[in-house]
């Protein structure tokens, strides 16, 4: 183990673009929203 394949932060952002992970799950959910698909609660059947 060391650290040859760079840090976790590196490997995100390489991975993920600068923004990381916390990016990527912001473009999809403006992706969500831009279908009407953001709140699960209408698709969720009240019991």
């Amino acid at each position: 183990m060391g650290t040859a394949r760079g840090s976790p932060v590196r490997r995100e952002h390489r991975r993920f673009g600068t923004s990381g992970f916390t990016g990527v799950v912001n473009q999809v959910a403006d992706i969500e929203k831009s279908l009407g698909i953001y709140n699960l609660s209408q698709f969720t059947p009240r019991v």
